[in-house]
């Protein structure tokens, strides 16, 4: 288990975000004038529960549809409750990009992110070892800034209860080419964590930055409480299969 939570809800953090960039694609197929009315909004709100089972609860839609949407709170459940929280939301994107095959973010903040703990359930997905299975990028994305001012985490998800701020940026091709930053900062505590990564068809790069004291994040993920303080930059490049660690 203590493998696989940082993994789980690495994963189930992925797919809050994946909810929240569903929302500008059903607004395209929609009438997006109406979207930019009170009774349009208020509609969407009033849909987003219905058509979800009651997992997704949308309030205080705002901003300019499609392209510059704010959402005041967002909240994913399932059987027991809330699990998921997503407070001041803003996205700023490019509809006209998507005509060019490729999904443009300018901006995706939340001011506050609460993970309080996994779901009970995962969501339905293909067998895995059949052709063609597995979660695939539909097309590129380009996300060019990833915000999350605070980010918490509850002690399910990472042994410890934990206050971090977040910041990114990617540019995929698909899930097996792209490069991608991604940098952490501990709020409540010390501790920072930045990894960048690079991968094509033929080769694999990567480089890890952290630092933290004595009993930190990452020893409360390993199960490891005895663990003294860390530090470490390490690097990974080569071919894909035989890249060498340094």
């Amino acid at each position: 288990m203590s493998a696989s939570r940082p993994r789980r809800a690495l994963r189930w953090l992925a797919y809050g975000f994946a909810v929240l960039l569903g929302v500008p694609l059903l607004a395209l197929g929609g009438v997006v004038a109406a979207l930019n009315l009170p009774a349009g909004r208020a509609a969407v709100e009033t849909l987003a529960p219905r058509l979800s089972g009651g997992m997704v609860v949308l309030h205080g839609l705002a901003g300019r549809f499609p392209d510059a949407l704010r959402i005041r709170e967002i909240r994913v459940a399932d059987a027991q409750g809330a699990w998921l929280t997503i407070d001041d939301l803003r996205l700023d994107w490019s509809p006209r990009r998507l005509l060019a095959g490729a999904l443009r973010i300018d901006l995706l903040r939340a001011g506050r992110v609460t993970l309080a703990r996994l779901p009970v359930a995962a969501p339905a997905t293909p067998a895995a070892g059949k052709p063609g299975s597995g979660f695939t990028l539909p097309l590129p994305v380009d996300l060019r800034h990833l915000r999350v001012a605070t980010l918490d985490l509850g002690a399910d998800v990472a042994g410890v209860t934990a206050r971090l701020s977040l910041d990114g940026e990617a540019r995929l091709a698909s899930l097996t080419e792209g490069e991608a930053t991604l940098t952490l900062h501990r709020l409540d505590a010390a501790g920072r964590y930045r990894v960048v990564g690079r991968l094509d068809a033929a080769t694999l790069q990567a480089a890890v930055n952290l630092a933290e004291p004595a009993g930190g994040l990452l020893a409360s993920l390993a199960h490891l409480p005895a663990l003294g303080p860390l530090a470490v930059e390490a690097a990974l490049a080569g071919p894909r299969g035989a890249a060498k660690l340094h």
